[in-house]
C-alpha cells in the first residue's frame, strides 16, 4: 500500500460531525451515512485493560452497512487498505520496527480504492 491511501484516510478526520466513543462496539448506535474507525486491542499483544473477541469483532465489521476502518498489525477477514512502517517505543527498552495497518470492510475498501483512482493512485 502507499502513502496516498494513508493520506486519504487522514482526510476522514476532517468530517464536521465527527463523534468519538470509548465503549463496547456492540453498544454504539451507528447512524446512517456514518464512517466507523476502530482502534481495538491488537491481536497477540499485551498491556490492554480489556480484550476483544477478534472473530466476533470481524464479523460485526463485515455486517455493517457503513464503511468500517480498523487499526491493527494484522487482521484476517478484512481488507488491507494502508500500512506504515515505523519504530515502536512502547516501552523504555523497545526500539522495534513495526508496521501499523489500516484494514476495512468491503465498503471501506471500495471507497478507499475509488479515492485512489480519483486522485491518480494505484
Amino acid at each position: 500500500m502507499n502513502l496516498q491511501r494513508l493520506e486519504a484516510l487522514e482526510r476522514l478526520q476532517s468530517f464536521e460531525r465527527l463523534q468519538s466513543f470509548e465503549a463496547d462496539y456492540k453498544d454504539v448506535d451507528i447512524p446512517e451515512h456514518s464512517v466507523i474507525y476502530c482502534d481495538v486491542p491488537y491481536a497477540n499483544t499485551s498491556g490492554y485493560k480489556y480484550g476483544i473477541d477478534q472473530i466476533e469483532f470481524i464479523n460485526w465489521c463485515n455486517q455493517q452497512r457503513v464503511p468500517v476502518y480498523v487499526s491493527s498489525y494484522i487482521i484476517d477477514g478484512l481488507h488491507l487498505i494502508a500500512e506504515h512502517e515505523h519504530r515502536s517505543f512502547y516501552s523504555q527498552k523497545a526500539n522495534n520496527k513495526v508496521t501499523e495497518r489500516i484494514y476495512g470492510n468491503d465498503l471501506a475498501f471500495d471507497i478507499s480504492g475509488d479515492m485512489l483512482k480519483k486522485n491518480g493512485g494505484n
